[in-house]
């Protein structure tokens, strides 16, 4: 009785000095007991992009002047452009299938280092729980899209200066808008297709291979290898330039260079927002198509003392036969730009879906690597 008198005083004294209870408040659960939203996922990935970005940057500025050194050799190979001779024509082709097939196609294949070096990030976060591969892809592009308008920009302008493909668009800023716009829609194609089989392939060199060969596809597709009239048509009716994205970019830059801009649905678009006048064409008149002269050869008589100019079996070819050469179809133009929208939407979901579902081989992080991983 007394022990159980003295256990109940002190359960009372205890009682009567026994602080409040607080109320719980709102704090900060940890990722692995609460899924983050999308908003927070996104701004993560975001910065942990930039800060990585920022501690090693010379892979990106190292892209960037290499498409600036790669330009500057296309620039260089075609160096000013004759209008004097028949070879012209052949050499203008030549420049915009380089620039919309063999020079993207090299960029992007170097570009896939990158991914390779991301991937063993996101397998970590997928395991972890923390964020989900879909959201780190789309942060990845969208901080990504900047770097590689930049990078499309290196590669086009020099070059373009360079090569001079229109004598009349040679000083107008619309004329250069409407050239590497189209231009730069093409590099992301090829880049973003780069990553796919980036995170696809188990090595460096399937991914190059696949990349390679989306590209020889597209290049035979274009419609600069092989005319539509002797394209094959698949199941006997199906025209396979149509569906190729390179085919009608390569059309508004055709229309640029042969046409001056008079058929370029953006080349108008960019002159009607700038209200640009070109040079040496008066306000109000039809811009002249783009003339290849033939080669005038020197020839000294012998009772002569000033030599003449002579021309023997040539014709003048205008830009609108060059044109009405490669594609004689204008009415559908329009639904071009409707083809590549729906490219670039295809592949943006498709590579969402591989990030999302694909799991490709990953080194395993062990030791360094392992506490760089958790510390990222």
């Amino acid at each position: 009785m007394e022990s159980s008198s003295r256990i109940r005083t002190l359960a009372d004294l205890w009682n009567h000095k026994q602080p409040p209870l607080t109320v719980p408040q709102n704090a900060i659960v940890s990722p692995r007991v609460h899924r983050p939203s999308i908003i927070s996922t996104f701004v993560t990935n975001y910065s942990r992009a930039w800060a990585l970005f920022l501690n090693k940057p010379w892979p990106r500025l190292a892209e960037l002047s290499l498409a600036v050194i790669i330009s500057l050799i296309i620039g260089w190979v075609f160096y000013d452009l004759p209008r004097n001779r028949r070879s012209g024509i052949d050499d203008r082709e030549g420049f915009l299938t380089t620039m919309l097939c063999l020079a993207p196609t090299l960029m992007a294949i170097l570009g896939q280092e990158r991914i390779f070096e991301l991937r063993s990030m996101i397998e970590h976060d997928r395991r972890a729980g923390v964020h989900s591969p879909g959201a780190h892809l789309i942060a990845t592009v969208l901080f990504d899209l900047p770097f590689a308008i930049f990078a499309s920009l290196a590669l086009g302008a020099p070059a373009y200066f360079l090569v001079k493909l229109n004598p009349y668009l040679v000083e107008s800023l619309a004329a250069l808008i409407a050239f590497l716009a189209p231009f730069a829609v093409n590099f992301l194609l090829y880049r973003y297709t780069g990553w796919l089989f980036a995170l696809l392939a188990d090595s460096k060199l399937v991914a190059a291979a696949g990349t390679g060969i989306i590209a020889i596809i597209n290049l035979l597709l274009s419609g600069f290898v092989v005319h539509e009239v002797d394209q094959w048509h698949a199941f006997g009716g199906i025209n396979l330039q149509f569906w190729s994205p390179t085919r009608w970019i390569g059309r508004d830059l055709m229309d640029l260079v042969w046409k001056t801009g008079k058929a370029s649905s953006v080349f108008n678009f960019v002159l009607g927002i700038t209200n640009e006048s070109i040079a040496g064409i008066k306000s109000g008149f039809p811009l002249p198509s783009l003339v290849v002269d033939c080669e005038r050869k020197p020839v000294v008589a012998t009772k002569l003392r000033v030599p003449v100019l002579t021309v023997k079996k040539c014709l003048k070819t205008t830009g609108t036969q060059v044109m009405a050469f490669f594609d004689p179809n204008d009415s559908v133009v329009d639904l071009g730009w409707i083809v590549v929208a729906s490219w670039i939407a295809t592949l943006l979901i498709v590579l969402w879906g591989v990030a999302a579902f694909c799991r490709p081989k990953t080194r395993v992080a062990r030791g360094v690597d392992a506490l760089r991983l958790k510390r990222a």
